[in-house]
C-alpha cells in the first residue's frame, strides 16, 4: 500500500494544490454521512472519463476511527446522519480511509483487496449543474488514475445533517 500512496503523492501533489476548492486536510473534515448527488447519465458522461459502476443513490458514512461504510440503493436513502450512522454500525468494517496529504483521500477495501486514491476538495460556492443545486461545501472526490496522472471519475457528495 505504501508504494501506491507514494505514487499518488507524486502524481497529484501539484494538481490537487492548484485547485480553487478547499482541500480536505484531515479525517475530521469527512466525519459524518454524505449523500451522492444523482446526475443524469448525460451529465455523468461529461464529467467522467470512466464508468465506475456506482449505484444511482449512495450514502457514504465516514467514522472518526477511519472506517468508511457505504450503502447503495435504487431509491433515495432517507434519514439524518446520526440515524444512518447508527443503522450502518452493524455493517462490517471493510473500507478504511485516510487523508494522506491535503487534498488526497486513500480508500483501502479489504474484500476485495483494493486501494484507490481520490482528489478530495470542498466547493467554495453554490452552483448549478445538470439542473441540480450544488451547495457550497459539497465534497468532490475524483478517482485518481495514476498512469494517466488525473482524476477519471467524480463523485459529488452533500453532507447529511446530524
Amino acid at each position: 500500500m505504501s508504494k501506491t500512496i507514494a505514487l499518488l503523492l507524486v502524481a497529484f501533489s501539484l494538481s490537487a494544490a492548484a485547485q480553487d476548492n478547499r482541500q480536505v486536510t484531515s479525517t475530521g473534515d469527512l466525519v459524518g454521512c454524505w449523500s451522492k448527488v444523482d446526475f443524469t447519465d448525460q451529465a455523468k458522461s461529461k464529467i467522467n472519463e470512466i464508468d465506475y459502476r456506482e449505484a444511482r443513490y449512495q450514502v457514504f458514512c465516514f467514522e472518526p476511527d477511519g472506517t468508511l461504510r457505504t450503502v447503495d440503493s435504487t431509491i433515495p436513502i432517507q434519514g439524518k446522519s446520526a440515524e444512518l450512522r447508527a443503522a450502518f454500525a452493524e455493517l462490517p468494517k471493510v473500507i478504511a480511509y485516510q487523508v494522506t496529504q491535503p487534498g488526497i483521500v486513500v480508500l483501502v477495501r479489504k474484500d476485495p483487496n483494493q486501494t484507490t486514491g481520490w482528489v478530495s476538495t470542498f466547493t467554495q460556492r453554490d452552483m448549478q449543474f445538470d439542473g441540480k443545486s450544488i451547495p457550497k461545501d459539497t465534497l468532490t472526490m475524483g478517482l485518481i488514475d495514476v498512469a494517466k496522472q488525473r482524476a477519471v471519475h467524480w463523485r459529488y457528495l452533500v453532507k447529511i445533517p446530524e
